[in-house]
């Protein structure tokens, strides 16, 4: 976006110029999606973009969830089924996040979920008053509390301009990247044309997730890396920026507006492995 003489805004992408008129037919389309019936809360439920690890069941050979080409070390849409290594890795948009504490039975009493808490703090009585800080609490019957930061995005293809719309689950040591990305996300600053300097939407910038091997001498995982997603310039690419931008961008504004309504349910849950593997729980904030 660059100005002209007298000073006046002027829009250099051609996918920033004003739409021609629209069709008969198109103009039939927007009548007709008025209509749409409405969906009640929780009713849009979307799939989870998981992390696989050595022991996730998408890559024990065998096993009746084993997914054809799955490796450790790679993103995993539990809808689609599309796999991406974690190296190559996946941009990014933000629409939202949220903090879910989940309330797990430990296997050997015989597992399962006991409870999504959310963001309500009940647990907290379940708890002695020194595990409530625990990165993991145990609670006083033995059950496990799984601290996780929740965050919807799209995920994009560049070539295509398509999204697959997710949610990224921080959990355990990942939570170390989610509050990365949340000081990217707050600190992001945009000016605009009269001088004044905004936090513009989380969506209104793109960003990089890849995945980085760590390992001990209990065993090998892989934890979210999170950075901005930069062209050329090293200048924070802007999600009107990809192909298909500009509807991507309206997008990510429906369905902020959904999410922050409580229109949109995550697909299920899913429950926690070993996390001897972690290092320094004690240092991560929840």
């Amino acid at each position: 976006m660059a100005r002209t003489r007298n000073n006046q805004v002027r829009m250099d992408s051609a996918t920033e110029q004003l739409p021609a008129a629209l069709s008969a037919e198109e103009e039939m389309l927007a009548r007709l999606a008025q209509k749409n019936t409405k969906f009640a809360a929780n009713e849009q439920v979307i799939p989870r973009l998981k992390i696989l690890q050595p022991l996730s069941p998408e890559v024990q050979d065998g096993n009746n969830q084993y997914i054809d080409g799955a490796k450790p070390g790679m993103f995993y849409n539990t809808a689609s089924g599309k796999l991406t290594p974690g190296q190559e890795g996946i941009i990014a948009v933000v629409i939202g996040h949220q903090k879910q504490t989940i309330e797990w039975m430990p296997r050997e009493q015989g597992g399962g979920l006991v409870k999504a808490w959310g963001a309500d703090e009940g647990w907290k009585n379940k708890c002695d008053p020194k595990q409530r800080d625990e990165l993991n609490p145990v609670t006083t019957d033995g059950h496990t509390i799984d601290k996780q930061r929740s965050f919807l995005i799209f995920d994009v293809n560049v070539k295509t301009g398509e999204v697959d719309p997710s949610f990224f689950n921080f959990r355990s040591t990942g939570n170390r990247a989610a509050n990365l990305l949340a000081t990217m996300l707050t600190q992001t600053r945009y000016r605009m044309s009269n001088g004044q300097i905004i936090t513009p939407p989380f969506y209104y910038y793109t960003y990089k997730f890849t995945l980085d091997k760590l390992t001990n001498m209990k065993g090998t995982w892989w934890s979210p890396r999170i950075a901005k997603n930069v062209g050329e310039n090293n200048v924070h690419i802007r999600t009107k920026d990809l192909i298909n931008g500009d509807e991507i961008f309206a997008h990510a504004i429906l369905m902020q507006e959904h999410f922050m309504e409580g229109g949109i349910a995550q697909a299920g849950w899913e429950e926690p492995t070993d996390t001897s593997n972690d290092l320094n729980n004690d240092k991560i904030t929840f």
